[in-house]
């Protein structure tokens, strides 16, 4: 093949791109290769960032960042709501009897509320507005979180819509 403006020619030599395949099997070997090769590239590619799968990789970065909290500070007391940045995770820990609940803020994989230990507890309104007031929860976390402000019984809502000060009053109005 002649190089362009020089006059010379080029030799092609034998090799993978100029080579032909000499049977039908050595065909179908190597599209079977480029199939695997294509498939497998396509899964590392597309399976990072499906967001909607429990199972990946973001998801599980995202419960080791709350295990490893849970972990490093399951001994240490705990009186009022703590917020936490550890990598570029928010998170809040609650105290529940004793024991801090781990909830992770901005999760960005499924499920979008995440909670460490799983059990239920509760949360005052103040803490709930503090969390929202943040900006760092997903709307996810925060409908999760307001199921989990205290609500307060029916009779001190009825004694403090009454303007009632003491347990005697209380008593005296549930006829008791």
């Amino acid at each position: 093949m002649p190089c362009l403006g020089t006059g010379q020619t080029e030799e092609i030599r034998p090799g993978r791109l100029g080579r032909r395949f000499s049977t039908s099997a050595e065909i179908a070997v190597t599209a079977g290769k480029t199939l695997y090769l294509s498939l497998f590239l396509a899964s590392v590619f597309v399976s990072p960032t499906c967001e909607n799968d429990p199972e990946s990789p973001q998801a599980k970065r995202e419960w080791s960042v709350i295990q490893a909290l849970e972990a490093q500070n399951s001994a240490k007391p705990i009186t009022r709501l703590e917020l936490v940045k550890r990598e570029e995770f928010h998170l809040a820990c609650f105290p529940w009897k004793n024991r801090r609940i781990w909830v992770l803020l901005d999760s960005r994989a499924s499920p979008y509320y995440k909670q460490m230990p799983l059990e239920n507890f509760e949360i005052t309104d103040q803490d709930f507005q503090q969390i929202k007031g943040t900006g760092w929860a997903n709307a996810t976390v925060i409908e999760c979180l307001a199921s989990h402000v205290e609500r307060m019984k029916e009779g001190a809502n009825l004694g403090r819509e009454s303007g009632m000060r003491n347990g005697q009053e209380m008593r005296s109005y549930l006829n008791i």
